[in-house]
């Protein structure tokens, strides 16, 4: 089922890769807390590409190719605002579970960062989106052409 890179659609895309990001955040937040045990700095990348594959399998099925540079584009900008969204939720809600407040002080402390500031913080927010937008645009080429020696290797 080919289809030109300006009628697809990356709803599906999108979904799959929401519901994997969030079943990836979940799981990694279960065992930090269940093994009483510190998240390493990298588990953001990792759950990141770890979600990505998913995502990247459904469009090369879907379509029978990669994705464009333009829908490249489109997908990295929207997976990064979710998975930036993803994690100050459950940044959020762990913090919510540990002390039963919602502050951003408390959020700050329980990461170990103290007292931050709102400037602090909109650098941290947009160097996060920076950084999970790279990851997500490279990714989708070697991922997407992966995905599609797997689904030639199929037929």
């Amino acid at each position: 089922m080919n289809s030109s890179a300006d009628q697809t659609s990356l709803t599906p895309t999108f979904i799959r890769f929401t519901l994997a990001f969030v079943l990836c955040v979940i799981i990694v937040q279960l065992a930090v807390a269940m093994l009483n045990m510190k998240m390493p700095s990298s588990m953001g990348i990792i759950t990141l590409v770890a979600a990505l594959a998913p995502a990247f399998d459904l469009f090369t099925r879907s379509t029978g190719r990669v994705m464009s540079s333009g829908e490249k584009l489109r997908f990295s900008l929207g997976a990064a605002i979710i998975a930036i969204a993803v994690n100050v939720a459950a940044l959020f809600l762990m913090a919510y579970i540990a002390t039963g407040s919602l502050s951003l002080d408390t959020i700050a402390a329980g990461i170990g960062l103290g007292k931050i500031d709102l400037p602090f913080l909109a650098i941290g927010l947009g160097g996060g989106l920076v950084i999970a937008f790279v990851i997500t645009y490279f990714s989708a080429g070697f991922m997407g052409r992966g995905a599609l020696k797997r689904l030639a290797r199929a037929k």
